[in-house]
């Protein structure tokens, strides 16, 4: 199972939601390899050589799930290989005007680059308190695209997990990656949408927060 990370723009947290993703496949047992579309000296790169150390960590064999870092433009070619061997492309962005609008153009090249792939928008860096977090649901209904049902929050400790991994997140942190995972992984057997100018009516996942259904339901 190929998962393109994909976003046009950097700040949006990208590197972050991947690692939270690598991090709780690994809690479920599963194999898993990243892929760094800026080479060595990408954030991802950095963040499992931070993580891990001197721990080799395969990068071959069989795996149940490669993840691809894109880098943050769609120029790239990078983003372009990632994109057309994707089986699920997450377009990450947060609740920002600004991220909003290059999301869309995200969604566009994701739409003609692979229209067989499984489509979401993934909202990061949600801060439910605040106006812009408040109104993600309005935001959602603007784009051409689904939109993951699980949102990821600001935490300060999802900062500190790009360099020392699982190990930083508090309780409430992990029950919300592992949501994540799970959501992502319901999208194997979901319908493909092809992205359209009419706002799209979403509805609620139901997902196990078990770590253990995780694994039983792969």
């Amino acid at each position: 199972m190929n998962i393109a990370i994909v976003s046009k723009k950097g700040g949006v947290g990208k590197s972050q939601v991947c690692l939270l993703l690598y991090e709780a496949l690994r809690q479920a047992k599963k194999t898993v390899r990243v892929h760094d579309g800026n080479g060595e000296q990408g954030t991802i790169s950095k963040s499992l050589r931070s993580i891990y150390g001197g721990q080799v960590i395969p990068i071959t064999g069989d795996f149940d799930f490669h993840i691809w870092d894109t880098p943050p433009t769609l120029e790239h070619t990078a983003t372009s290989t990632s994109v057309l061997t994707a089986n699920i492309v997450l377009v990450i962005t947060s609740t920002e005007p600004a991220d909003i609008w290059e999301t869309r153009d995200t969604i566009q090249f994701v739409a003609e680059k692979n229209p067989t792939a499984v489509l979401r928008v993934v909202f990061n860096k949600v801060q439910k308190g605040r106006v812009l977090g408040r109104h993600v649901d309005e935001h959602a209904k603007k784009l051409s695209a689904p939109t993951l049902p699980v949102q990821l929050t600001t935490r300060e400790c999802y900062k500190h997990a790009i360099a020392q991994g699982w190990e930083a997140l508090d309780n409430a942190a992990r029950e919300e990656t592992f949501e994540f995972a799970l959501a992502v992984l319901s999208l194997r057997t979901a319908p493909v949408a092809a992205p359209t100018t009419a706002p799209k009516e979403m509805h609620p996942v139901e997902l196990d927060k078990d770590v253990v259904q995780l694994n039983e339901d792969d």
